[in-house]
């Protein structure tokens, strides 16, 4: 295509639109419904000015192929337990209309931020969200330390419930604090 927003388009130009619009259709970056419209307004524009419009933010929308790692991502740590139910359901609902890659990244952030604190690091890992896994590791701790007699059955049921309510290691410190190490 040429420089010149007020130069006339010819019809290879219009093709070579055309099909840039069906790749991103066929990636997933555009949907059924906002690829007609684009398409009609490529055959439609008689200038570049108009043209160039239609297909130059393309790159910067999101594919299917780049959404499916944030999808794996959130439903990975759904399942393990380190995000409720509620927060599981919005970032998927997020993940799979996010638009463009930008909308993307801001997801993978929020997911960090929910998976490993304000930090967006585990660099404190006392703050990091534990996974349902951690939580019955805690209740084999805490089994061991009532077979052992170092807990009365009162104590082991408030610190089960206990385990079960921690979102981050930090809340296991009160629960396990007073017990040997494993």
């Amino acid at each position: 295509m040429r420089d010149g927003a007020h130069l006339r388009i010819s019809n290879a130009d219009r093709q070579r639109a055309g099909e840039a619009l069906m790749a991103a259709l066929t990636d997933g970056r555009l949907s059924p419904v906002e690829y007609g419209k684009r398409l009609q307004a490529v055959h439609a524009a008689k200038t570049y000015g108009e043209l160039l419009p239609r297909v130059e933010n393309l790159d910067g929308l999101a594919s299917d192929a780049e959404r499916e790692p944030v999808i794996r991502a959130v439903e990975a740590a759904g399942r393990a337990g380190a995000l409720e139910p509620a927060e599981t359901l919005d970032l998927l609902h997020a993940a799979r209309t996010a638009t463009t890659d930008a909308e993307l990244s801001r997801l993978t952030v929020v997911l960090r931020s929910l998976l490993h604190g304000a930090e967006g690091s585990p660099a404190n890992p006392r703050l990091s969200r534990v996974t349902d896994a951690d939580r019955e590791r805690v209740v084999g701790r805490l089994q061991t330390a009532i077979a052992e007699g170092r807990l009365t059955l009162d104590e082991y049921d408030d610190r089960v419930q206990q385990t079960y309510a921690a979102r981050r290691f930090e809340d296991f410190e009160p629960i396990v604090g007073d017990l040997p190490a494993p």
